[in-house]
């Protein structure tokens, strides 16, 4: 079939012009635009204390910038702010109801620039765990199925408060399916209304080099602090991001290994000014860290997430002791007086049910799935028990603080607790 002499010439047409533009015999202007407004979170909460920023350029420098927002079809005016050096800020809230929001800034009515986002209602924090304590779960890529999504409405029906979602590694293999699933996941959790918390998986290279560990450590604190940017970054819903500590060789020693450790925690904050929770086992803990008092007192500046069986209802199960309800003790930089730690998440087991919080799963020995099992896919895999629990060492108002970044770990945390005064 022949082409037509009108499309013909279009082709033409556009060749010509491509060849022009190769040659350097067109110059293309970038359009800049006058007005931006910086990027905020994906999801926002109800009634969420926002800072709107931007920029002002050509006929909007050193303007006066108008602010409005439009919720369920009507337009309100905000305020006004002076784009000082370039730059404008307006403190503000999210709408008190849940649907979509549109910010919109313009100076003089002129060369408006907008911004879209989802508002939603915050998941309840509730004390819904074992114990009376606040519920968390923690994911990663061992919580997916080809072709299925985890259902993060469910989660929060179920009553999780919060979920932590690998975010991060320091193999470049993994970090990139750390990645594929996170993005979504991630944007998924906040529509639900879930508090979000990421961690990142370490690699410290199996040497005492320290130009080598430092040379590691900055890199792999730069690829998750890059990670957290993408991923919207702090605000009042994000837990700080957790260092995962586990799985280093033994040919690393105690000293290179905080080496590692610190240089990780002190880059990160260069860049995000919140320092990392730290998540581990009681052995690794009390034996791959020196007992110094500088080690100890830098590491239990860190927020604790301690992975430890048990049954955080029971009174007995003490979290970092080595016994059920004797004297040993774990003697960790986190430890403390009658075999007490000092923790603020405990993953008390690795078998919650995922059916019960909305994830996908697959029986064991390819069995066939039970007709009351909503997220059973046909198939061989780990079944239904084969999730992260966790609770929360604090009240509502603790969690809180700690996604706002208001909460930091302090020596005053460690010190002996008073015993209350009776009277006679």
């Amino acid at each position: 079939m022949g082409l037509n002499r009108t499309f013909f010439r279009r082709i033409l047409s556009v060749a010509l012009l491509i060849s022009f533009l190769c040659a350097g015999m067109v110059s293309v202007v970038a359009y800049v635009p006058n007005l931006t407004i910086n990027e905020l979170p994906t999801v926002l909460i109800r009634n969420q204390t926002i800072d709107l920023t931007g920029t002002a350029q050509g006929a909007c420098s050193g303007k006066k910038i108008s602010i409005s927002r439009m919720t369920h079809g009507k337009w309100t005016a905000l305020g006004t702010s002076f784009a000082k050096s370039g730059k404008w800020k307006f403190e503000t809230n999210s709408p008190k109801s849940s649907g979509v929001v549109v910010f919109k800034v313009t100076c003089g009515g002129q060369y408006p620039a907008t911004l879209v986002r989802p508002v939603v209602v915050e998941a309840p924090i509730e004390p819904t765990g074992p114990g009376n304590r606040i519920l968390g779960l923690d994911i990663s890529r061992w919580q997916h199925i080809p072709g299925k999504q985890i259902n993060f409405s469910d989660m929060a029906a179920a009553g999780a408060s919060f979920v932590i979602i690998k975010a991060s590694d320091g193999t470049r293999q993994e970090d990139a399916i750390a990645r594929k699933h996170v993005l979504p996941d991630a944007h998924n959790a906040k529509l639900a209304g879930l508090i979000v918390g990421y961690y990142h998986m370490v690699d410290v290279p199996a040497t005492n080099s320290t130009k080598t560990l430092i040379a590691s450590a900055k890199r792999q604190g730069s690829l998750a602090a890059t990670r957290l940017e993408e991923l919207g970054g702090y605000d009042n819903r994000t837990l700080p991001y957790t260092l995962d500590m586990e799985g280093i060789n033994s040919k690393v020693n105690q000293a290179s290994l905080f080496v590692w450790t610190k240089t990780f925690i002190k880059h990160f904050m260069s860049k995000t000014h919140r320092r990392p929770i730290i998540y581990s086992y009681r052995s690794f803990l009390a034996t791959r860290y020196a007992k110094k008092a500088a080690v100890r007192d830098y590491l239990k500046m860190s927020h604790l997430w301690l992975a430890q069986p048990g049954n955080p209802a029971d009174p007995k199960v003490r979290v970092g002791g080595l016994t059920y309800g004797g004297n040993d003790c774990f003697q960790t930089a986190w430890t403390v007086s009658s075999c007490r730690s000092v923790w603020t998440i405990w993953q008390y087991t690795s078998s919650g049910n995922r059916d019960k919080f909305g994830i996908p799963w697959r029986p064991q020995n390819g069995k066939p799935c039970p007709s009351h099992a909503r997220y059973c896919s046909p198939g061989i895999g780990t079944g239904p028990l084969h999730l992260d629990l966790n609770v929360f060492n604090g009240s509502k108002n603790d969690l809180v603080r700690l996604t706002q970044g208001t909460w930091n770990r302090t020596l005053s945390d460690y010190l002996p607790v008073s015993p209350t005064p009776t009277s006679n």
